[in-house]
């Protein structure tokens, strides 16, 4: 279960390169993976670890739609900064700013996820995940001085990334088996090329099989 989470972020949300996909792809592809995501709590987590998983999983979709993609298919994941005068590019990282603000509690945050992956434990991981969760909170409320240094117009950017709507190219799918799942996904593409859904979903049901 904790790869076909990774997996889903890597894949499907915080895509670092999607070479020549166009946005309507981009933003299907981020569609998916919050569907997949839904998937992996419906089935293997329960109330309240479901609960905060979804929302963790939903912040970075959140985050992935407001990704900037150049020409050459890179994709930043970002929050407007302003000023940085001499700062290599136009957008810095929700990591940098929490390691900035606590590099202490940033280095935990990631030796618990090498820990929760290595021990396969997926009550770590959803911890882990909402102690990552209230740390980029907790700057926005109690260090908005950080914040400023960093972003010239912060109230903008948060009232965006509130407002923001992940697209429905996949919607309401059939998550009661995983067969069930992957053949309704194929059957609702009208976006995603052939090649990349195949790769796709057959490393999430493998990571989610791989066990049983």
């Amino acid at each position: 279960m904790l790869d076909a989470a990774y997996s889903t972020i890597s894949q499907n949300l915080l895509v670092h390169n999607v070479g020549n996909m166009t946005e309507e792809q981009r933003q299907a592809m981020i569609s998916l993976g919050v569907e997949k995501a839904q998937f992996i709590a419906d089935n293997y987590l329960e109330g309240k670890q479901a609960k905060d998983f979804m929302e963790a999983m939903t912040t970075i979709a959140k985050f992935a739609v407001n990704g900037k993609k150049n020409d050459n298919g890179t994709v930043s994941y970002a929050i407007e900064k302003d000023p940085l005068v001499h700062a290599p590019d136009d957008y810095i990282h929700i990591d940098d700013l929490v390691k900035e603000a606590f590099p202490e509690k940033w280095q935990s945050f990631k030796d618990k996820i090498v820990a929760a992956t290595e021990k396969q434990d997926k009550d770590a991981l959803v911890e882990a995940f909402k102690e990552y969760n209230q740390l980029v909170k907790s700057i926005y409320t109690n260090q908005p001085n950080l914040v400023q240094d960093k972003i010239k117009d912060y109230g903008n950017w948060q009232e965006t990334i509130k407002n923001t709507e992940v697209s429905k190219h996949f919607s309401q799918l059939d998550k009661t088996s995983l067969s069930n799942f992957m053949e309704d996904i194929k059957t609702t593409n009208a976006w995603l090329s052939n090649e990349f859904l195949v790769k796709d979903l057959k490393n999430f049901q493998r990571y989610l099989t791989r066990n049983h």
